[in-house]
Formats: C-alpha cells, sequence, structure tokens
C-alpha cells in the first residue's frame, strides 16, 4: 500500500440530525475514537456520515428521513434547525465538501459537492449518489464492508463458540441476507444477469438502454434541426428586438415631452383659474356692497298694509271736507262734525304717512349713478358667466382635483430642463400626439413580427421537452450507464463462469490473497503468526500449524481480532488500486466482557500507531477502557 493515497473524512458539521444540533467533528487520519454513554447519538452520527454519501435511504425498513429528522425545532438561541449537515473528505487526491438539506420528501432534498479548494462544482452522474460516483461504492457494499456496526463481530459458529466467525464475502458484491452457498450466489449472478440481458425479448435493462440510445439518436437528430431553426429565427427576432427598442425609446421621449407639454398647459390653465378667482372675489365684494344698500333701501321703504290705511286716511279725510264745502244748507253741527271728522282722517293719513319718505336706491361709484337692483342683477349674471368659465377650465373635477395635478405638472416641470420647457412650451402639445401616434402606428407592425416569431420559436420548442444540450447530456448518461451496466455484467458474468467452474477454484483464486493479507495484518499488529482459512460456506478458520486441520482452539478475543485484520484486508481488496478505505466501526464490541473489550481495544491502538498501511479507523465506544487507551478521544 505504499504510494497509495488514503481516502478520509476530515470534519462533519451537523445542523440537525436526531438529537444532535449544530455539532461539528474533526477526525484524524490513523484511528479517532467516539467515546459517549449509551444513547449518546454514535450511531446517529455514522448513520449522518451513511445518509450524506447515500442519501436518506437507511439500512433494511429503517425510514432515516423520520427516525432522524431533528428532535428540536429550535437550538439554544431560538434559531429555526435545519435538517441536514456539511462534510469535508478526500479521496483521489482531491478534498471535496458537502453540503445536504433534506426537506420531507426526495424532492425537497438539496445537495450540492464542490472541491475544497477551487470550489468548482463537481456534478453527479444521473441516479448516482455520493458514496457511488466517489467512493465507488453501492450502499450495500458499504455497509457489508467499510462499516461495521454494533454486534457485527457476533460469532456464528453455531455450538463452537470460540471458533469460526462468518465473513459474508458474498456481501461484497451487495448480496444480501443470510449466508450465502455457492450455489445460491451463483443463482443470484445468473439472476442479475438476466435482468440486465434478458435471455429472451428485450425487458433487460441494458436492453432497455440500448433501445432508448437509439431512440435518444433520432431525438438528436430532430432536435438539432429545431435548434438550427430556432438560432435562425432569433437572429431575425434580434434585429426586430433592437427597433423595437429604438422605436420605444423614441416613443417614451415623445411621452415625456406631452407630458411636460401638458403640464406647462395645465399651469396655464392654473393661472387663467386664479385671475377668474381674482375677478369673482371683486364682483362679490361690489355685489355684497349693492346688496347691503338694497336692504336698507327696503327696510326704510313703508310697509304696505300701512302705505294702503294712510293712502285710504287720506282719502277718506279730503272727501269729508269737500262735503263740507259742497254740501250747503247743512246744519252747522253736521258741516262741524264733517270737518272735525276730515281733519281726523287727514291727521291719520299724516300719522301713517309721516317719516316715510322712500330713500333712493342709486349709489354713486367712480362719478357715476347706479341703480343698485339693476347693479346686482348685473353682478350676478357676470358671476354666473364666471362660475361657468370656471366649470370650463376644471373641466368635471373638483379643485381639489385640480390641486393635485398642478403639484404633479409642478414637479415633473422641475425634473426637465430650460431646453425642455422652450421647446415643450413653444409647441402645441397636440403637435406631440401626433408625433407619439405616429410612432406608435410604426411599433404596431414591429410588435407583431416579434409576436409572430417568438410564437414560431415557442411552437418549434415545444414540440421537444428537452434541447439538444440536455438531451446530448442525456444520452451521454445513458451511454455512460450503458458502460457501467455492461461492466456490471461482465463481471458478473466473469463471476458466474468462475462459480460454474467450482467453488474451490475460487476459493484457490480469491480467498488465498485475503488470507494471506489478514494473516500478514494480523502478525504486524500482534506479532503471532496464524493461518486463516475461508470455507465454502464463507466462515473463516483461525489455526496454526501445531494445532490439527479444522479444529480451531484460540480464545475468542483471538478469533474477533483476526476478524478485524479480515475486515481491514477486504477494505483494502475492495477499494481502488490508487487509494485506501476507512473503516467505521459502531461499538462493535457492545457485546463483549471488558477483558475482549480491550485486547479489541488494544489491537485497534496498534493497527493505528504501528502499521505503515493504517488508513482512517472512526471507532464509537461506550466502554470507559477506551478512554484509557485513547486520551484523545471525543467525548460525545
Amino acid at each position: 500500500m505504499t504510494g497509495v493515497d488514503e481516502m478520509y473524512i476530515k470534519s462533519i458539521k451537523i445542523y440537525g440530525f436526531g438529537k444532535h444540533v449544530n455539532r461539528e467533528f474533526n477526525f484524524k487520519s490513523g484511528l479517532n475514537v467516539l467515546y459517549g454513554d449509551n444513547e449518546a447519538g454514535k450511531s446517529t452520527i455514522f448513520a449522518f456520515i451513511r445518509s450524506m454519501f447515500y442519501g436518506l435511504t437507511g439500512r433494511g425498513e429503517e425510514n432515516y428521513r423520520k427516525k432522524y429528522f431533528p428532535w428540536d425545532r429550535f437550538d439554544g438561541e431560538g434559531r429555526a434547525v435545519r435538517f441536514g449537515g456539511e462534510m469535508v473528505f478526500e479521496s483521489g487526491g482531491t478534498y471535496y465538501h458537502q453540503v445536504c438539506i433534506w426537506g420531507a420528501s426526495k424532492r425537497e432534498d438539496v445537495c450540492t459537492l464542490n472541491e475544497f479548494y477551487t470550489g468548482r462544482v463537481v456534478k453527479l452522474a444521473p441516479g448516482k449518489s455520493v458514496g457511488e460516483q466517489i467512493l465507488r461504492l453501492t450502499a450495500d457494499a458499504y455497509d457489508s464492508s467499510v462499516y461495521i456496526g454494533q454486534l457485527a463481530s457476533a460469532i456464528k459458529s453455531g455450538g463452537d463458540k470460540d471458533g469460526v466467525l462468518l465473513a459474508r464475502l458474498s456481501a461484497v458484491s451487495g448480496f444480501d441476507g443470510e449466508e450465502q452457498t455457492g450455489t445460491m450466489v451463483k443463482q443470484l449472478l445468473k439472476e442479475k444477469m438476466d435482468a440486465l440481458k434478458a435471455p429472451r425479448g428485450k425487458n433487460g435493462e441494458l436492453d432497455q438502454l440500448v433501445i432508448k440510445k437509439l431512440n435518444m439518436q433520432n431525438e438528436l437528430t430532430r432536435l438539432s434541426d429545431v435548434d438550427n431553426k430556432v438560432a435562425a429565427r432569433k437572429e431575425s427576432l434580434d434585429e426586430l428586438f433592437k427597433e423595437r427598442d429604438r422605436l420605444l425609446k423614441k416613443t417614451a421621449e415623445c411621452e415625456r415631452l406631452l407630458k411636460m407639454s401638458r403640464a406647462a398647459k395645465l399651469l396655464l390653465t392654473k393661472d387663467k383659474i386664479m385671475t377668474v378667482f381674482a375677478s369673482v372675489d371683486n364682483i362679490c365684494a361690489e355685489l355684497d356692497e349693492c346688496k347691503a344698500v338694497a336692504e336698507k333701501y327696503n327696510n326704510e321703504a313703508p310697509s304696505l298694509k300701512r302705505l294702503i290705511g294712510g293712502i285710504v286716511s287720506g282719502v277718506a279725510g279730503a272727501v269729508l271736507v269737500a262735503l263740507f264745502f259742497l254740501i250747503p244748507g247743512l246744519s252747522p253741527a253736521v258741516k262741524y262734525s264733517l270737518l272735525a271728522g276730515g281733519g281726523a282722517m287727514v291727521l291719520l293719513a299724516a300719522i301713517l304717512l309721516a317719516g316715510r319718505k322712500k330713500r333712493s336706491s342709486y349709489i354713486v361709484k367712480n362719478g357715476n349713478k347706479i341703480d343698485v337692483f339693476q347693479r346686482i342683477e348685473e353682478l350676478e349674471e357676470t358671476l354666473s358667466q364666471k362660475e361657468v368659465l370656471i366649470q370650463s377650465y376644471l373641466d368635471g373635477q373638483t379643485l381639489e382635483e385640480f390641486n393635485e395635478k398642478w403639484r404633479e405638472a409642478e414637479q415633473l416641470l422641475k425634473t426637465s430642463t430650460d431646453e425642455e420647457r422652450r421647446f415643450c412650451t413653444s409647441r402645441p402639445s397636440a403637435g406631440f400626439e401626433e408625433t407619439l401616434a405616429a410612432i406608435r402606428k410604426e411599433t404596431e407592425p414591429v410588435m407583431e413580427k416579434i409576436g409572430y416569431i417568438q410564437a414560431e420559436i415557442d411552437s418549434l420548442r415545444a414540440s421537444s421537452n428537452v434541447s439538444f444540450s440536455e438531451a446530448q447530456e442525456a444520452l451521454n448518461g445513458i451511454d455512460e450507464k450503458i458502460n457501467l451496466l455492461n461492466d456490471e455484467y461482465k463481471a458478473y458474468a466473469l463471476a458466474y463462469e468462475v462459480l460454474e467452474e467450482s467453488i474451490t477454484e475460487m476459493q484457490t483464486t480469491l480467498c488465498p490473497g485475503l488470507c494471506s493479507s489478514t494473516e500478514k495484518i494480523f502478525n504486524a499488529i500482534t506479532g503471532k503468526n496464524i493461518k486463516v482459512k475461508i470455507a465454502e460456506d464463507f466462515s473463516i478458520m483461525v489455526s496454526d500449524d501445531s494445532i490439527p486441520r479444522g479444529i480451531n482452539s484460540y480464545s475468542g478475543a483471538t478469533v474477533d481480532q483476526a476478524y478485524f485484520a479480515l475486515r481491514i484486508a477486504l477494505s483494502d481488496m475492495i477499494s481502488p488500486k490508487d487509494e485506501t478505505y476507512p473503516i467505521m466501526m459502531d461499538d462493535p464490541f457492545v457485546q463483549y466482557d471488558d477483558s475482549r473489550m480491550s485486547n479489541g481495544v488494544d489491537f485497534l491502538c496498534s493497527y493505528a500507531k504501528n502499521t505503515e498501511q493504517a488508513g482512517q479507523i472512526i471507532y464509537a465506544s461506550c466502554h470507559k477502557r477506551v478512554l484509557d487507551a485513547v486520551p484523545d478521544a471525543t467525548v460525545i
């Protein structure tokens, strides 16, 4: 493994995942220990790392999206907790920065992957997770090799408590379930091969992809023709857009001049209205004066009843006095009675009419004698005409509304230049309106052409669900998937061929290398020379030359150590040739007593410290013995 890069996780930052909120963990090459009591959240950390690589898929029947949704909605500072986090890891000599925010469903998930130092976006192949593309491991292979969960080192040896440990090497290929026999593995491989390439018909995944590729190539030819037509029409559209923009700019300039012309006219109307209002004020003042004189005249004139009574009394008195002189032969008593009655009636008339001489209804103004009643009629007529004139200026609007328009007009003219104001006020607004109408008339056919060409382009684009570039990218994705599936098929075919020849043949090619690596790792750490054999049922046996074949007399702790050496060798085997994978252990000694647990921890510490080939190990435990062996452990 000299000169081989190490794939390792540098750090994680959890926004919210299960019980963890705003937690950060930094890791180094070699052994990293997470210590915490039961239910402290150690398994949650491993679940978070797995979710970053493969999404919220979970294992078995577990639903990660529900199980690990943040328990707390708000953090200690009252901020809403986001479901997700960040991870920085190195693979193939490149550092990556990944951010994931998960929602209530997969469609709401937002995940990004960038190169850590350059910030360049790393694009994943369609349908690929980060773990599948960068680690080149399926989720099942990750669970069966890189990750060792609780009770994952449990010994399954039937009645032999000291000996056989099932490695389930078939799980490396993604097979799941109980231990596999060669026949079962062969059957599984055949099923997977048939699923890719159907023996009859075209229902295999690869068969369907080839058909899809052919259809996509035909679609690309059509899309290329559509894109060429769209490009040609867009050139015409761009020229029309330039002409439209020129006309719109000209329209805007003319509209501004028209607004300023109307504003100037409006302010001129304001001056006229103010002049009329001033004239109305003078008329009202004179009218009030004339009405005051007329009122006095009407008050000082005798009332009609008194006037009639005075006249009747005077006439009656005159008649009685006339009878005194005109009728001869009357007795003195009668004559004097007529004379006395006539005098009384005349006196009464004088009393009724005394002091009620009618005042004059004229006034003198500027040396002219004016009849106030006639002047009142003239002023009221003039005032009525002025009101009609004001209403014609207001054009059905209230004075308050006109005042608002005057303010807007004044504000508009303040923003104009002296040259613009002179230009607008020297020309009638009708000229601007005519010019504006002409420009708009010129704009209409241009807009119609734009709409026609745009509709044509939209129609061309509507004939395709995707663009040429998207279809080309999809075709590339199909090619890549076909290549991957072909490689997968070849791998299954090769495995099937090997199994078909014989299980013994497989054990003479695959197992010796794995067993040899396991023995070397075990010897390098413990100094013990052991022999490891993988049986046909994929169980392992640990022995040495001094022990009869098939008998395992080593203690459970030794077998456990051999198991970890096997897992390390297995990780090396499935790793790419130029890289080593990390190993993540979630309290695998949870079922051990203190003695066996100590041996296991010592084994890992020795491996990390004394072996040049040691990669990254992230080990979580609830045993306090770990703190004695690893002082720099991270306490959760």
